[in-house]
């Protein structure tokens, strides 16, 4: 009779081991994926709901009786500095009234975009004017856009949500 040195038990327990590392890192790979996924949707609703804040800046900038008078926390009549993101820094979001939408918060502010002091005495080189194609011919030194007049204003809508979702959105305005 051979003697058995148990050999085979070692490979088998060796081999389960792995199958269990194995299926131990596939759960969790399963479950950051599915993490980051989520994540990914509650970002994307972000987005979709800074939208509702474009649109409540657009009916301020309807109504806005004065362009020349800021409204605290709403409107600034001047451009405001900007951070290396290209976001207002002076504002202070605690203090910027919010809406709610579904789970997300919804804050807004805007800016007309004109620089130096108020009142603005010259739009036309202080702001930031919209152009439309001019007629006529593209000869050289002709302008190929005329100033129509209209003042653009930058809406910067902030959407704060579940799981720390944090969303900035801007979209430029004219009126």
């Amino acid at each position: 009779m051979k003697k058995q040195t148990g050999s085979s038990l070692i490979i088998v327990v060796i081999a389960l081991t792995l199958l269990l590392i194995i299926s131990v890192a596939y759960i969790r790979s399963s479950h950051v994926t599915s993490l980051v996924a989520e994540n990914f949707a509650f970002k994307t609703a972000a987005t979709q709901a800074a939208d509702i804040g474009v649109e409540q800046a657009l009916a301020t900038l309807q109504t806005l009786a004065s362009p020349d008078t800021s409204i605290a926390n709403k409107y600034y009549a001047i451009a405001q500095p900007v951070d290396s993101n290209g976001l207002p820094s002076t504002v202070n979001w605690a203090q910027v009234p919010s809406s709610s939408f579904q789970l997300y918060r919804v804050q807004y502010i805007m800016e007309r975009l004109c620089s130096g002091n108020l009142p603005v005495a010259n739009v036309i080189t202080q702001c930031v004017l919209a152009n439309a194609p001019a007629n006529g011919s593209n000869k050289i030194g002709t302008p190929a856009y005329k100033n129509t007049g209209e003042v653009y204003y930058r809406a910067t809508v902030r959407v704060t949500g579940p799981k720390n979702t944090l969303s900035f959105i801007q979209a430029i305005l004219s009126k």
